[in-house]
C-alpha cells in the first residue's frame, strides 16, 4: 500500500494551492514508479510558503503588484523578498547550453543569472541571446567581477570613487555583451570583506544606474566570510542604511546551521535570499546512519546532489536555489526538487542522511585563510579545487587558480593551521598539495 505521506499537489493558475493524496496504484503504476513519480519526479506546487515572516509580507502586497513571468502550473513560485518577483524556486545558473536552457524555460524556470567571468566573458555572450529572445518572460541578472572580492578585489577602504568607476564600467560592458539594456539585478560578485557593503561611492554607483534603467534591483553575492559580511548586512539594514535588495549566498546544508539565524532575519526585512553552491565540497560521511539513509535514497530516487538541493529547498529557509544544469539529466533531475513534499518522517530522515554524508563540507567561514602564517588564501584553493572536482570546471578551475599567483610547493609550510581552524575538518594541506599538483 501506498504510503499515506507520499501525496502530489496541483495548483490552480490564480495561485491557491490544492492537496491531491494519490490514490494506491494511481495511473497504474507500479509501487516503485509510483514512488519515484510521487516522491521523486512529480511537479506539483509545493505547500511549502517559507517562514511566517514571509508568508506576512507576501499578504501585505497587492496582487497587482506582484510581477509574474513565465508562470508555468507544474513550477512552485515564491515572492522574491521586495522585489515583488514570482521567482521560481530553482533558478539557472551559468552552466548548460541555450537548448537546455530554453528547456528550463518552458518547464517555468524563469531566473537566469551570469556574470562577466563566467567561460572567460562567453557566457554572457550566449545568455544574452536567450534573453533578447525571451526578456518577457525572464528575470536577468550579472554580476561586477573583480570588484568585490571574486575572483578578486579591486579597492580598498577608502577607493570607493575608484570602485564606483569600475562598477559602472563593468555594468556598460556586461549590457553591451549581453545586448539588452537593462537587468533586472545587478550583484557586487564574491563580497568578502564587510566594509565593501558600506563603500558609499558604490551605493550611489548603484542609484545613478538605476534612475538610468539600466538596472532595476541591486544585490551582492557571497563565497566566503559568510557569517561577518551577513552581520554587517543586517546591521545596516536595521540602521536604514543602503539596503540591498537580493543576496546570494554560498551555502550547503553543513554550512547552513552557522548562518541561519541571519538569513531568517534579512529575510524578516524582506530582502531575497538565494542559495548557491548547495553540493559543497562533498566528503560522503559513514557511520551508524548511513546504512539506515540507503532506503530513503531508493525511495526517494534522488542522487547525492538531488538530495542536497533537496534540503535546502524543504529544509533550509533559502527562498530560491540556483543550481548549474550540464545536461539533460541534470535538468530533469532539478525540475523535480521544487514540487517534492516530504512527510515529517521523511523530512527528517532526510536531513539526516544529507548531514551524514556531507561532514566535510566547506562553510565558507574564512577561518582557514585567516589562519595561515604564510598568507595563503587557503579558501580560494579549496574552491578551485572543488570547481576541478565536484563540477567538473577544468579549465576555469585551472585558469582561476594560476591567476591566484601562488607556487603552493614553496609557499605553503604544511603547519596544518588551516585544517585545525576548519569546523568541517577538512584536510586542507593535503588539498593544496593535490591543487599544486592537477591545477598549477
Amino acid at each position: 500500500m501506498v504510503p499515506d505521506s507520499i501525496t502530489s499537489v496541483t495548483s490552480h493558475m490564480d495561485g491557491d494551492w490544492e492537496d491531491q493524496t494519490m490514490p494506491d496504484g494511481a495511473s497504474g503504476l507500479n509501487r516503485r514508479d509510483f514512488l519515484h513519480r510521487a516522491a521523486g519526479a512529480a511537479l506539483g506546487a509545493s505547500t511549502l510558503t517559507g517562514d511566517a515572516a514571509r508568508a506576512e509580507q507576501a499578504a501585505k502586497v497587492p496582487p497587482e503588484k506582484l510581477v509574474w513571468r513565465n508562470k508555468h502550473p507544474d513550477m512552485v513560485y515564491r515572492r522574491l523578498g521586495r522585489t515583488n518577483f514570482m521567482c521560481s524556486r530553482l533558478a539557472a545558473g551559468w552552466r548548460g547550453n541555450n537548448r537546455l536552457k530554453q528547456m528550463l524555460l518552458e518547464r517555468g524556470v524563469n531566473y537566469f543569472d551570469t556574470s562577466r567571468v563566467y567561460a572567460g566573458g562567453n557566457n554572457e555572450k550566449e545568455v544574452g541571446e536567450l534573453a533578447r529572445k525571451f526578456r518577457d518572460r525572464i528575470f536577468l541578472s550579472s554580476k561586477a567581477s573583480g570588484l568585490a572580492g571574486y575572483p578578486g578585489r579591486a579597492f580598498e577602504p577608502g577607493e570607493g570613487a575608484k570602485a564606483a568607476r569600475m562598477y559602472h564600467k563593468l555594468l556598460d560592458t556586461s549590457l553591451r555583451v549581453l545586448k539588452v539594456d537593462h537587468l533586472d539585478c545587478y550583484y557586487l560578485h564574491g563580497v568578502d570583506k564587510p566594509f565593501v557593503l558600506e563603500t558609499e561611492e558604490l551605493h550611489a554607483a548603484y542609484e545613478k544606474a538605476h534612475k538610468a534603467g539600466k538596472v532595476k534591483h541591486n544585490g551582492w553575492t557571497t563565497h566566503r566570510n559568510a557569517q561577518e559580511v551577513l552581520a554587517k548586512a543586517l546591521e545596516l539594514e536595521e540602521q536604514g542604511r543602503h539596503p540591498f535588495d537580493l543576496i546570494m549566498v554560498a551555502c550547503n546544508p553543513n554550512s547552513w546551521p552557522g548562518i541561519k539565524d541571519l538569513i531568517v532575519k534579512l529575510q524578516q526585512h524582506d530582502i531575497g535570499l538565494i542559495c548557491m553552491k548547495a553540493t559543497g565540497q562533498v566528503r560522503h560521511g559513514s557511520g551508524p546512519h548511513v546504512g539506515e539513509m540507503l532506503e530513503l535514497a531508493d525511495t526517494l530516487q534522488l542522487n547525492d546532489r538531488e538530495r542536497s538541493y533537496a534540503y535546502m529547498l524543504h529544509i533550509a529557509k533559502f527562498d530560491v536555489l540556483i543550481s548549474e544544469m550540464q545536461n539533460v539529466k541534470h535538468v530533469e533531475g532539478n525540475l523535480k526538487l521544487p514540487g517534492m513534499r516530504l512527510a515529517a518522517a521523511d523530512r527528517r530522515r532526510l536531513e539526516a542522511m544529507v548531514l551524514a554524508e556531507q561532514r566535510g563540507t566547506c562553510h565558507h567561514c574564512g577561518r582557514c585563510a585567516a589562519a595561515c602564517p604564510e598568507v595563503i588564501e587557503v579558501d580560494d584553493v579549496l574552491r578551485y579545487h572543488s570547481y576541478y572536482h565536484n563540477y567538473g570546471h577544468h579549465q576555469d578551475a585551472c585558469e582561476h587558480f594560476r591567476a591566484l599567483g601562488y607556487d603552493l610547493v614553496r609557499a605553503c609550510s604544511e603547519c596544518g593551521r588551516c585544517k585545525e581552524a576548519c569546523p568541517a575538518g577538512i584536510d586542507l594541506p593535503a588539498v593544496i598539495v593535490e591543487a599544486a599538483r592537477q591545477m598549477a
